[in-house]
């Protein structure tokens, strides 16, 4: 399952400032023509080749983009949407990894043909895949549905209303790129950012991925030269390690789910697309050899911070390889825990169980905060969307868990992140008459309604602050 947050609110009145900035126009670079040859074949000879392929504007935002094609002289190459921070953020940016939209501006065959026969979000053949075989398990793959720039951006918008620039950076699953291509392209991306900020280091640059995507934000961090690499990002529900996920299919599967051949045939066909691309690089079992992308890999070279977050009963993505990540010193845990085992035979092959899993919109507003109270000027005041009703089924949720004996004393950085000076809070409950808060005031709402906190609400701001440097969860 990917997660989606809540649509943004058409009426949001905070919006129409936007309206009113300037906006950034070009970016520079080394750039080549768009009637230009396939770079593959052209051969770059520069660090970093940049051939502009499309430029729009972003209705929600105001927000220009530029659609790229990034290449080397080593003749990689990436796709990505590029929106621009606006002036005076200092080329402030998140990298988001998309693994899965389809886009059809390229001008390649395989984008065109998916765009047009396989418009929609769904399972396809996977037809440009390596050593594709249409009566071979697993022959379908997934796809995320085709978007458009403005689609893009849209779901971009907590991001872009808080004047940071983002980088859009497609993997194109779909066209048969491995997961290295991916990872490569992303490290790519970055040397373009470092390009782009005309400086000694990205750390003004935070990257963000989901499943995939945190797979290919995190390896794409250590793929990239030092003084590329940025020191902030988040990676939800992350497939961290390509040996323990093939242990994880085809070992520990078929041994939990002995006489289940149903189960263990829907697992081993979904991920069987992904392994076809894996051992392209890795080489064919029993001979594979997955290092460098492994969870101990990334614990021992991980430099900076970056949040984790995981449900316990991820039954796409197991947990382990987080809890490994964990222990880095660069790595700050969010867990969704359960009282319970998972029960292989019953649940979903999900990130996330419906049933009794981690909200979309808990992902989105964690990782809001995170980021922003890294990248943003100490005097910024962030908007972070968030959902009151979520925030009152998680937290209500949390405090059972910690009742049961749960270590929960994760949440407490997290919290402190909300209720940062100046942060306010959004609802996107609230349609017709938009909810704004000060991060504090609703931190301090759920400590007093939930944890019995016994805050002054006269002081919110205060009375939140010295709770949470004090309180032993």
């Amino acid at each position: 399952m990917i997660f989606q947050q809540k649509s943004i609110p058409h009426n949001l009145s905070l919006y129409s400032l936007l309206i009113m900035l300037t906006i950034l126009m070009l970016i520079t670079g080394c750039e080549t023509s768009k009637s230009d040859s396939d770079p593959k074949t052209s051969g770059c000879q520069k660090a970093v080749c940049v051939r502009v392929l499309g430029t729009g504007v972003h209705t929600g935002s105001s927000r220009e983009y530029q659609l790229l094609e990034i290449s080397n002289a080593s003749n990689e190459r990436v796709f990505v949407q590029w929106l621009p921070p606006l002036p005076g953020e200092a080329h402030k940016t998140v990298v988001v990894s998309n693994p899965y939209d389809g886009i059809d501006w390229t001008g390649l065959e395989v984008d065109v043909r998916w765009a047009k026969d396989n418009s929609l979000a769904g399972c396809y053949p996977d037809i440009d895949s390596p050593g594709f075989d249409s009566g071979a398990q697993g022959s379908q793959t997934c796809y995320g549905g085709t978007k458009s720039p403005q689609q893009v951006a849209d779901e971009l918008f907590g991001f872009l209303y808080n004047k940071l620039g983002v980088l859009v950076v497609f993997g194109r699953f779909y066209a048969g790129e491995t997961l290295q291509d991916s990872v490569e392209g992303m490290a790519l991306a970055l040397a373009y950012l470092s390009q782009q900020n005309q400086q000694t280091n990205n750390d003004n640059v935070a990257v963000f991925g989901i499943s995939l995507g945190g797979f290919e934000a995190l390896h794409g961090v250590l793929a990239a030269e030092p003084i590329d690499q940025p020191k902030f990002g988040v990676a939800a529900a992350p497939l961290l390690d390509l040996e323990q996920q093939y242990r994880y299919v085809y070992e520990q599967i078929p041994t939990t789910l002995s006489g289940n051949s149903e189960q263990i045939d829907a697992y081993q066909d979904l991920f069987a697309p992904y392994f076809r691309r894996i051992f392209t690089f890795v080489g064919e079992p029993p001979g594979s050899v997955f290092y460098p992308y492994t969870a101990p890999y990334l614990r021992d070279k991980l430099s900076g911070e970056f949040l984790i977050i995981h449900d316990d009963w991820d039954t796409l993505v197991p947990v382990g390889p987080s809890q490994t990540l964990s222990a880095s010193e660069s790595i700050s845990p969010f867990w969704f825990p359960h009282a319970t085992s998972i029960d292989y035979d019953t649940f979903d092959i999900e990130h996330q169980q419906i049933s009794e899993g981690l909200d979309a919109n808990i992902l989105f507003t964690f990782s809001y905060s995170f980021i922003f109270t890294r990248l943003l000027d100490p005097d910024a005041e962030p908007l972070v969307f968030y959902s009151y009703v979520s925030f009152q089924r998680f937290f209500d949720y949390i405090k059972s868990q910690q009742d049961s004996g749960a270590d929960i004393s994760w949440l407490i950085p997290r919290l402190k992140e909300l209720a940062a000076s100046g942060v306010i809070l959004f609802d996107l409950d609230t349609e017709s008459s938009p909810h704004t808060a000060a991060g504090y005031q609703i931190v301090g709402e759920f400590l007093n309604s939930v944890w019995d906190a016994g805050l002054d609400d006269k002081n919110y701001e205060e009375n939140v602050a010295t709770y949470l440097a004090t309180v032993v969860w």
